[in-house]
């Protein structure tokens, strides 16, 4: 803002804009999110895209409910009156929070896009009993049999 009347009307309406809807889209598309990965194909756990973009949604969440919104509130009350302009080292603390909310949100829409790393493979279990009766009862493994 090129004044601290202006900078107080920018940042009173950051603050009731953040605090309304960041709250509510960001925990809709967490569930969103859930909801579609359990209910699709893809899984929840299932492929590496999948959880990487669980974990980037959540640390966002967290991050844009717990440092973005209270800390546009505490610019938007300093800058109330339109008398001063927020401390730069405020601003650009606010401006960097932003950045890097921004990059996750790109690097979310990139994992969707091209959905790298493949599937997360199963954990080998050691042969069961049951495995063992239908393998002709010996215990051994089919490549063991051979011996």
């Amino acid at each position: 803002a090129d004044g601290p009347q202006r900078a107080g009307a920018l940042y009173g309406s950051a603050a009731t804009l953040g605090g309304l809807l960041v709250p509510a889209l960001s925990l809709t598309a967490l569930a969103s999110g859930l909801i579609c990965a359990l209910g699709t194909p893809w899984g929840l756990l299932r492929h590496y895209w999948v959880a990487a973009k669980l974990a980037l949604t959540a640390v966002l969440v967290a991050g844009s409910n717990l440092r973005l919104v209270p800390a546009t509130a505490d610019l938007a009350e300093a800058t109330h009156g339109g008398t001063v302009l927020p401390a730069y080292a405020d601003r650009l603390s606010h401006v960097i929070a932003l950045s890097v909310a921004l990059s996750v949100l790109v690097a979310v829409t990139l994992l969707s896009t091209v959905k790298p790393f493949g599937r997360i493979r199963a954990r080998q279990r050691a042969p069961t009993a049951r495995a063992a009766q239908r393998s002709g009862g010996s215990g051994l493994a089919p490549a063991d049999a051979s011996r």
